[in-house]
């Protein structure tokens, strides 16, 4: 009994083991004879550091349309004349193109959506502090350069 026990045993190991080899010998594949090289199955494919800029292109096509409209906006309609809509000194139809600017173009850089949301946040609160309170405008910029900082840094 403990023998067809120990057989039956035996030959779920050995199962067990036939499943492994093919991972092993794929594991250890070199072309010198003799030396074996591990091949570490990420490197085959890219890391995330190396994305694709191409698969961006979207992105980056529509952070330089909403940059023309940034532009037109400026040499049109002058950011003080739409400055209370729809609140006292909101900016929101100047604002509203240049954080989908920001946003888009420093998705693309990035290569992230959240970075580039992070950055486009921290770009459009400088620029309104500009539009409204032009002295405060640096001191807000150097703390949302920290405080991006920070958030890249845990992000």
């Amino acid at each position: 009994m403990q023998n067809k026990l120990a057989k039956s045993r035996l030959k779920k190991k050995e199962a067990a083991s036939a499943k492994f080899v093919p991972y092993l010998e794929k594991k250890f594949q070199t072309n010198k004879p003799g030396i074996a090289a591990i091949s570490n199955s990420k490197t085959d494919e890219p890391k995330p550091s190396e994305k694709n800029y191409k698969s961006a292109l979207p992105s980056l096509f529509l952070g330089s349309f909403f940059t023309i409209v940034c532009i037109a906006l400026m040499n049109i309609v002058q950011p003080y004349t739409v400055a209370n809509i729809p609140f006292k000194n909101m900016f929101l139809p100047f604002l509203a193109p240049v954080f989908l600017a920001m946003f888009f173009i420093f998705s693309y850089i990035f290569l992230n959506s959240k970075k580039g949301f992070f950055v486009a946040s921290g770009v459009t609160c400088v620029v309104w502090t500009l539009l409204v309170v032009p002295n405060l405008a640096i001191w807000i910029g150097i703390g949302l350069a920290v405080w991006y900082g920070v958030l890249i840094k845990f992000a």
